[in-house]
């Protein structure tokens, strides 16, 4: 508001300026040179102060997406408290409804939360995974080109991310656009020759949020979000190398599911692998179209959606038509 106020005195005659600029390139433009600096500098002004404003602690707030109840509720409170002539004890029970909507909202942002992005385009696609954790936040894109970085960002921007902890590329290709994902996280690791970023032995963490390799023929990783652990099997050939992995060997233990809160297939699984996960308490996803008949116990994010575990063994399902930041 305050930057608002100190910005509103240069607006009119920016626009007037401008309009006048617009007129004079038409009508004189040898005359261009000497109109444009008053305008210009005035436009500098209202840079500069954005930039001091922007600069300030608190400038900012990142909310992310709200709950579309909170949403209702807020608004309803509002509108008790700013219509004239509601009741004192109205009044009172709608300004309490705004600090549980706070205080709701504020609880959500630092829960554990995995969301699971999936779009299709053209012979590839678009997959993202966000871990969330306590208000911190990690990053896995299964593509390291220059769309799967733009769509982050806006992702990150929709969820009210300021800077992933960490982010993981499993693109075999070098990123095209380093720059990009440096903004989006200060520790940023992706395959520069084709070989997968780590290693088994190497962990890539942040406090309560994990990832590290299970094999070295594959890309299946385990993800831990503070207590809870998510098998992340991008390809059939990280499913058959963890299959190795868990089978039974001589003087060793199987590989348990139950180590598991859930899994993700980045295709659509047979009936064979589907019963090789079949486990009740196992939370079961797959990024690929869901088909004509739905698969029991899985979700499927379809050609375009996105699919959400919020920590407490729920999952959500939704269809993203117009791109993922619409989930």
């Amino acid at each position: 508001m305050p930057a608002n106020l100190l910005a509103a005195p240069l607006l009119t005659p920016l626009t007037l300026g401008a309009m006048g600029l617009a007129v004079v390139a038409v009508m004189l433009p040898a005359a261009l040179p000497l109109l444009l600096p008053p305008v210009a500098l005035l436009c500098s002004w209202l840079i500069e102060l954005t930039r001091w404003f922007a600069a300030l602690p608190m400038a900012q707030w990142q909310l992310g997406r709200p709950e579309p109840w909170l949403v209702l509720l807020l608004a309803a409170a509002s509108l008790a408290l700013a219509w004239p002539g509601v009741r004192a004890r109205w009044r009172a029970w709608a300004a309490a409804a705004v600090v549980v909507v706070v205080a709701v909202h504020l609880l959500l942002l630092r829960g554990d939360q995995l969301l699971l992005l999936h779009q299709a385009r053209g012979d590839s696609g678009l997959t993202l995974l966000v871990a969330r954790h306590q208000g911190r936040e990690a990053l896995l894109s299964a593509g390291a080109d220059r769309w799967s970085c733009a769509q982050s960002a806006r992702l990150a921007q929709g969820l009210g991310v300021q800077r992933f902890d960490w982010a993981l590329l499993l693109d075999p290709l070098a990123p095209e656009d380093p720059a990009c994902w440096q903004r989006l996280a200060p520790v940023v690791l992706a395959s520069a020759d084709g070989s997968p970023p780590l290693q088994p032995g190497e962990r890539l963490s942040s406090p309560g949020l994990a990832v590290a390799p299970l094999s070295v023929e594959s890309q299946a990783l385990d993800l831990q979000i503070g207590p809870a652990r998510w098998l992340l099997l991008p390809d059939r050939q990280s499913l058959w190398a963890w299959q190795e992995l868990a089978a039974p060997q001589a003087g060793q233990d199987a590989v348990a599911l139950n180590e598991w809160t859930g899994v993700w297939l980045g295709f659509r699984p047979t009936a064979g692998q589907r019963r090789r996960l079949a486990e009740p308490h196992l939370q079961r996803w797959f990024s690929a179209v869901p088909g004509r008949r739905p698969l029991a116990h899985w979700l499927a994010t379809g050609s375009s959606g996105s699919l959400q575990w919020d920590g407490r063994h729920s999952h959500r399902l939704a269809a993203a038509p117009d791109g993922p930041i619409a989930h």
